[in-house]
């Protein structure tokens, strides 16, 4: 008789495999990567993995006519940031008045469960709102919130409670830039790592208990780019875009392992997040600045140029070999979505005056949310664009990242840039 056919035997095999899988989930919480094992969240910006990917989801074929169900809507205040979602709960950073507001959500029906509010100190710059722009970080039982004015703090995930907080603009001697702080911080293991910009603190390191900081390192100015973590030569490594780099960084330590010029002066931006995969790190920005895919073996760029996919600000994702993204400019109104060869940059398929859009992948489809409001579902092919169902869900502007847990889509607008507005939609099967 076969093992398994015996029912005790099923049992105990059953128990076993239950207690490594528990196992191997304790060690990859207790290494700090836990957020990729958890599909149903989307606890900061461009997901768990920092990629644009979404895991252990199962978005809908198609959806009516008339777009996907809303589940709910509420008015929001001013600012670009995102919102993050973790364990069912929605966390919504944005200003209201002369007042910056975390509010604690539910998924399930935008009913509050906590507000925290702050006199804002951000007085503006070249955007007339005047909101933050830093997608919420959730890790652990924490809630890092990273103002416009530089002002970072840190939040109890249940309550809301301050747990600390400090300026970073001021402690490090920083500019506001262009439009505020705005490049969302990162935990690697114990550390919250952050580009600031300061004369004397480029990208800074700190305790995510204290706040204390721990290293600083590579002065630059700052970027809106967000850095992502790597591995890289057997260590933990940060690759981080500031305004005229892109550096790469020893986690523990800061010490620079790499650094290339990557940027223009004058009124340029670098904003989309760094793509790392196949031991090669992928760059985009417009400004002239172009893409480059920089193979870490060597540091030598596999390719670089302004033509295959130049993004002002939104991050494109990979799938099997190829890039998925938007080429162009907001201010230029000349977006293309782009399927791009990762390997040699070429450029294998586009749709001309599609505007700028954040892809987000889930399995072999894309979903992809335009800044003009308008949402479309398109498969995962790199010989044509194959779109399924699309919808105008809003009728204004909609820059905001989205974010994707649990079969639900979160969706902001920001309209007259006084009033926006979160909407939640269901687009995926839920858990």
């Amino acid at each position: 008789m076969p093992i398994l056919d015996n029912p005790c035997n099923v049992t105990t095999m059953k128990y076993f495999q239950r207690t490594l899988f528990t196992l191997a989930l304790t060690l990859t919480m207790l290494h700090g990567g836990w957020t990729t094992l958890q599909g149903d969240d989307w606890p900061q910006i461009l997901g768990p993995s920092r990629n644009g990917q979404a895991n252990g989801e199962k978005l809908f074929e198609t959806w009516p006519a008339e777009g996907p169900k809303e589940l709910w809507s509420r008015d929001c205040g001013q600012g670009f940031a995102g919102v993050a979602v973790k364990n069912n709960r929605v966390i919504l950073y944005h200003r209201v008045g002369t007042q910056d507001l975390v509010e604690c959500l539910t998924a399930k029906a935008g009913d509050v469960i906590w507000k925290k509010q702050t006199k804002s100190i951000y007085r503006g710059g070249v955007s007339g709102d005047l909101g933050p722009r830093c997608v919420p970080l959730i890790h652990g039982e924490r809630v890092f919130i990273f103002g416009s004015a530089g002002d970072l703090r840190c939040l109890e995930f249940k309550t809301g409670n301050l747990v600390w907080e400090r300026n970073l603009i001021k402690d490090y001697q920083a500019s506001e830039g262009y439009f505020g702080a705005g490049s969302t911080p990162l935990v690697v293991g114990k550390q919250l790592i952050t580009i600031v910009g300061g004369r004397n603190g480029g990208v800074v390191s700190m305790n995510l208990e204290t706040g204390e900081t721990l290293w600083k390192s590579a002065p630059d100015t700052a970027s809106y780019s967000a850095p992502i973590q790597i591995r890289f030569d057997n260590r933990d490594a940060v690759v981080c875009v500031t305004k005229m780099n892109v550096i790469i960084l020893a986690a523990q330590t800061g010490k620079v392992l790499f650094q290339d010029a990557y940027g223009k002066r004058g009124p340029t931006v670098n904003a989309a997040a760094p793509l790392f995969f196949d031991n090669s790190v992928f760059l985009t920005s417009s400004y002239a600045i172009g893409a480059r895919l920089i193979d870490l073996a060597d540091f030598e760029n596999r390719w670089a140029n302004n033509n295959s996919i130049s993004s002002q600000y939104t991050t494109p994702v990979f799938a099997d070999g190829f890039l998925y993204g938007t080429d162009g400019r907001e201010d230029f109104r000349n977006g293309s979505l782009r399927c791009v060869n990762a390997k040699n940059g070429q450029v294998q398929w586009k749709v001309d005056e599609f505007g700028l859009a954040h892809v987000i992948r889930s399995g072999n489809q894309l979903l992809i949310w335009t800044i003009e409001g308008k949402l479309v579902l398109a498969k995962l092919n790199s010989k044509q664009f194959v779109q399924t169902a699309q919808a105008t869900i809003f009728s204004q502007n909609a820059k905001s990242l989205p974010a994707f847990s649990n079969g639900r889509l979160f969706v902001k607008a920001n309209g007259d840039l006084k009033k926006g507005k979160l909407t939640c939609l269901q687009v995926g099967e839920s858990g």
